[in-house]
């Protein structure tokens, strides 16, 4: 079998950490939890059963509930504006799409016909809502709908436009693609590089008209587009948990900014990306705080708000997830390019630098299938923090993960073998 030299790709990400802060909120136990969303950086809202509506204006360090005038449960909400807002809630013989105009203080009935699952608006006045196999629009601020079409063989799970004209509607079995504002859909080829026809998309995030992410169940768990959805490229594998354990599936995921995401799934796993979703890093927490989520949003870069798939838990996340193990907080990594790898490119090892206040104890090497191809214990490693690792392999791409003396993973990165 022929083998081949590395040549590292430069894809490292800041120390993860096992001390990473997540707390549960202490909210009534009797209400199922579906959405939390926030229309500013400081100012959001967790939407649940019996009519529950809190609202908080300190990024959710407090949180005042807001007195609705119905009990139906309250499943997604939107918000084009600080001030304008809508929720779609109730079920088919409770249907209610509502409306604020300040902010999310008071909220009136606008439609009592359309039970919707999703509702996305690109202003204050076009809306689409999702509604059982069916795409409704609206163009005067939900005060009429209009029928769009029947959304054939997809059970939708998530909806997004780019820009006024462009959006991508994702779920069971399908993806659709408008280009004319909503007016007609058309259905991405199943076959499209990268998907199947039993691809299972959770949700979706586009930087632009071309470029964007996709969660799922399987088939992909998470893949990225560069072409407007024709090919698709899978960016995590199961392997990267730091245990080697697999992922059971992914159903959220938001980015507050083009190159900060995060996601979550059937694991006690925040995901995180740095980079626009072209790497990413697994943040393990204790399962104590939930071993499962369905919604992930950010209300900014640091802190941002998870909820259990079975909704009883509504967790708060602060500082991305991540606090620094064995490292002082004056001494908190704050620059990627304190990892240096050389020669570049590679020939026979490649060499990891290391800031000097990390002690790395291991590593591993994992293909794409998620099975280690190389694992080292370091007991001591140079006066200059050197890693030098040295592999033969098949030509492909594999994932490495460095480990502190702690056995919690200190960074991560892939590189790709080549003749």
């Amino acid at each position: 079998m022929k083998r081949y030299v590395a040549i590292l790709i430069l894809m490292f990400t800041t120390a993860l950490s096992a001390l990473a802060q997540f707390q549960k909120l202490d909210l009534p136990e009797d209400v199922t939890y579906n959405d939390v969303y926030f229309s500013t950086p400081s100012t959001g809202f967790i939407l649940g059963s019996k009519g529950t509506f809190l609202k908080t204006t300190d990024t959710g360090a407090t949180w005042q509930r807001i007195e609705m005038d119905t009990t139906v449960f309250l499943l997604k909400a939107h918000f084009p504006t600080p001030e304008i807002g809508f929720i779609m809630a109730g079920t088919t013989a409770e249907a209610r799409v509502l409306k604020t105009m300040d902010g999310g203080e008071t909220w009136n009935v606008i439609n009592n016909m359309i039970r919707g699952e999703k509702i996305y608006f690109t202003s204050p006045e076009i809306g689409f809502i999702y509604s059982e196999g069916s795409l409704w629009k609206t163009i005067n601020g939900g005060k009429t709908w209009m029928w769009k079409g029947q959304t054939i063989f997809c059970d939708m799970r998530d909806l997004m436009f780019v820009t006024p004209t462009v959006g991508y509607t994702v779920g069971a079995y399908c993806m659709q693609k408008t280009i004319d504002g909503g007016e007609t859909w058309q259905t991405v080829d199943s076959t499209a590089k990268g998907l199947t026809r039993w691809s299972i998309i959770e949700a979706c995030w586009f930087r632009n008209a071309d470029t964007g992410i996709i969660v799922g169940q399987y088939n992909p768990l998470l893949a990225k587009t560069y072409d407007g959805a024709k090919t698709w490229i899978s960016e995590l594998a199961s392997h990267q948990i730091d245990d080697g354990s697999y992922v059971r599936g992914l159903y959220g995921l938001h980015f507050p900014n083009k190159n900060l995401g995060y996601s979550v799934g059937g694991e006690p796993t925040l995901y995180k990306t740095l980079d626009g979703g072209e790497t990413w890093k697994g943040i393990r927490f204790d399962i104590s705080i939930g071993n499962a989520f369905q919604k992930v949003h950010f209300a900014n870069e640091k802190i941002g708000f998870m909820i259990s798939l079975n909704g009883k838990q509504v967790v708060r996340i602060t500082n991305g997830g991540e606090a620094t193990v064995g490292v002082n907080d004056d001494e908190k990594i704050t620059s990627l390019e304190e990892f240096l790898s050389f020669p570049q490119p590679a020939y026979n090892t490649f060499t990891i630098k290391l800031p000097t206040r990390f002690n790395i104890s291991a590593y591993k090497i994992y293909d794409v299938d998620g099975r280690i191809v190389n694992n080292c214990f370091l007991l001591n490693i140079s006066n200059d923090q050197l890693i030098v690792v040295n592999i033969s392999a098949p030509q492909g791409k594999y994932f490495y993960t460095l480990y502190d003396k702690m056995n919690h993973t200190a960074s991560n990165g892939s590189f790709v073998l080549t003749p």
